[in-house]
């Protein structure tokens, strides 16, 4: 069993000798994913669940393109990610959500509809 689920379980970021350790121990592990990768260990995020991950990939596409103020997802997302989009909404964003079909398809010919099947106050 990996020693940080028993022995190492601290907080890496506190100031403590013990966080200190493990503070270490994840740059080393962010160094080898981004070797894994061909990535510069600064592009490595670590987060601690599914909803942060999503909601920070999310924000970050949006920080780093701030003229793109419309967020595309499915109906079937997530609902994590549809009330982040519902609250991108409130900050003035538009957010659509694409019907699936049966088989699990899209129907692309619906993005041709700027405002098409949308969140329940888009824009």
């Amino acid at each position: 069993m990996l020693p940080f689920l028993r022995e190492y379980w601290g907080n890496p970021s506190s100031a403590y000798h013990f966080g200190h350790r493990l503070a270490n121990d994840v740059e080393a592990a962010r160094e080898k994913v981004a070797a894994l990768i061909y990535a510069d260990p600064r592009e490595i995020v670590f987060t601690s669940c599914g909803t942060e991950s999503n909601n920070s990939a999310i924000h970050s596409a949006l920080l780093t393109h701030p003229e793109k103020r419309h967020v595309l997802t499915t109906s079937v997302e997530h609902s994590a990610n549809v009330k982040f989009c519902a609250h991108l909404q409130k900050q003035g964003y538009a957010a659509t959500l694409l019907p699936v079909e049966s088989d699990g398809s899209l129907d692309l010919h619906l993005l041709n509809n700027p405002f098409g099947p949308t969140l329940q106050s888009s824009r």
